[in-house]
């Protein structure tokens, strides 16, 4: 009994994890473009766009490319799930050498209770604190900035999501072209929220990148990805920054 429990929480999570995460299939960086889109029937994110000037993407060469956002000067937010050590991040609307910005990764904080293979929520809201804090030394490039955080209050069921990442495409194609949706938020408990994601959503490549919220046309951060259906076609889990604020914080204070 006790073992069919654990196989039953043990295999959907490897599963999960897959989400964002899915090895490229190129070895250099600069070949990770393909032929087709990101974020699984997404739209591309425009200069102008608000999400633009927060995401980037964060992956080496040989490595399983992830997504993440920026939370402070010299700091990105990510999934502890993501191989981030040796990384580059890349500060631009597609993710290559020759087309973005990029520095690589001075260090990363995974959070100290993140557990990859306990059950910690599954596919339902939980707390999985599957995030990881990136810092890296040189300054932000003009256009990029810092997202406000969301207020637990904030996010509530049935709100509209926006998700922006890097990953898999509806074909689970990468191009590493930032792209977006909007989902709706089905379920929200004290430490993650669930969307909805049947018709679009996150998938592979997209772990550890923005959930925002949009209130009075200004951008919040309101989770980051942590986790989906193997498939990308059902649902989503994302990790609420809010409820680890004081975590965050202290990584950030102690670096400075």
């Amino acid at each position: 009994m006790a073992s069919n429990i654990l196989l039953r929480y043990l295999l959907p999570i490897a599963m999960l994890a897959l989400v964002a995460c899915a090895p490229a299939n190129n070895s250099e960086t600069e070949n990770f473009l393909s032929d087709s889109a990101n974020i699984v029937n997404g739209k591309l994110v425009d200069a102008k766009d608000l999400y633009a000037r927060h995401t980037v993407a964060i992956f080496a060469a040989n490595s399983s490319p992830c997504t993440g956002v920026i939370i402070a000067p010299h700091f990105i937010l990510s999934a502890a799930h993501c191989d981030l050590r040796e990384a580059d991040i890349y500060f631009g609307l597609v993710a290559t050498k020759s087309t973005a910005v990029f520095y690589k990764v001075k260090k990363v904080t995974p959070h100290p209770s993140y557990c990859p293979t306990c059950d910690m929520g599954g596919m339902a809201p939980g707390d999985y604190k599957d995030y990881a804090i990136v810092e890296f030394k040189e300054d932000l490039p003009p256009e990029f900035k810092p997202v406000p955080f969301a207020t637990l209050k904030q996010i509530q069921k049935g709100a509209t999501i926006h998700l922006a990442g890097y990953g898999l495409d509806e074909n689970y194609k990468y191009d590493g072209v930032l792209k977006k949706t909007q989902v709706p938020a089905v379920a929200v408990g004290n430490f993650e929220f669930m969307t909805d994601e049947k018709k679009s959503g996150s998938c592979h490549g997209d772990s550890g990148g923005p959930a925002y919220i949009v209130v009075d046309s200004k951008v919040y951060l309101a989770g980051i990805t942590s986790r989906g259906e193997a498939q990308c076609r059902g649902y989503g889990i994302y990790g609420i920054p809010a409820a680890e604020m004081g975590w965050i914080k202290s990584v950030i204070n102690k670096a400075q």
